[in-house]
């Protein structure tokens, strides 16, 4: 991948590419399986203006995928201050999803004939900030053709042609004294447009609450995590709301080396995102973190 990035007075420029190389192998019982590979590249460039009460950005890419015509996709966004405080917000964008090489040719739930996810979106927001302090609530609008999901009807990855997904986020993030507070809620109706019904496995509330408390060398912090009921296929029982609780610590040995745990699924809670697949229960990590320290010219 190469980027560059051009600061001139109230313009950012910024341009750049990148390509992989993707393959996957698959064997069973040791004997040879199937191959496939393909090659992905990519072409972007952006502007960025600020000046005065105003803020506009403009992003283009193209995507050339081996196999496959190009897609081009944009970001369009305008803000415009009020006030210091208050700020108002609007963009436009597309993008675009290409299927991984194993929903495509994985022998077991592999389909070929997916095609490429595209989606519209719009939004909305108002912005109010003073100091460390950040609120913002945003209306959305999201239009995806072809979004690509697992069909346990057929056991294979599959196109849903048309969804639509409108809603409201709201998040804050903010400091007091020596505590880091963040809040999000996300109140959304994901319906698959082609059956008239809601998306299966999207709920449609989502609520999250993160704290982070410095004490001396130590850096303390939880979080939780709600996600609301959400209808699986039809056949097998609505997947019920869930409650996460992780719990994180750091401690600082030396300017160069410092100690970290974590506990994910504090409270062990039982849960799935798919109907049939159980996740993870409560979790421990502990580790050891190392920063060289930039030398000076």
């Amino acid at each position: 991948s190469w980027t560059n990035k051009f600061d001139l007075n109230s313009w950012v420029l910024s341009w750049g590419a990148d390509h992989q190389s993707q393959g996957i192998e698959m064997s069973s019982d040791g004997v040879s399986g199937l191959s496939r590979q393909r090659s992905v590249s990519a072409f972007y460039g952006g502007a960025v203006f600020n000046r005065n009460a105003h803020g506009l950005q403009l992003n283009a890419r193209r995507d050339e995928v081996q196999g496959l015509p190009h897609k081009d996709s944009l970001y369009l966004g305008y803000g415009f201050h009020l006030n210091r405080q208050w700020k108002l917000i609007a963009s436009h964008s597309t993008a675009f999803n290409v299927p991984p090489l194993g929903y495509l040719y994985d022998p077991y739930s592999g389909n070929p004939n997916l095609r490429p996810e595209t989606a519209e979106t719009q939004e909305l927001g108002l912005q109010w900030a003073a100091g460390p302090h950040r609120l913002r609530s945003t209306w959305f609008d999201t239009r995806t053709n072809d979004l690509l999901l697992y069909d346990f009807n057929t056991w294979q990855f599959s196109n849903v042609s048309r969804v639509k997904n409108q809603g409201l986020e709201t998040s804050y993030s903010g400091r007091f004294h020596m505590t880091d507070l963040r809040a999000s809620l996300s109140l959304q109706d994901p319906i698959n447009e082609t059956t008239g019904l809601q998306l299966v496995r999207r709920a449609k509330t989502l609520a999250s609450v993160s704290v982070s408390q410095s004490l001396g060398l130590w850096t303390l912090g939880g979080s939780v995590r709600y996600t609301g009921a959400r209808p699986d296929v039809a056949g097998v029982p609505e997947l019920p709301s869930n409650v996460l609780v992780d719990l994180t610590a750091r401690y600082v040995l030396s300017p160069d080396w410092t100690a970290f745990g974590r506990i994910e699924n504090f409270t062990d809670s039982r849960y799935q995102t798919a109907f049939g697949y159980n996740q993870l229960p409560r979790t421990f990590t502990i580790g050891l973190s190392w920063k060289m320290k930039p030398v000076k010219p």
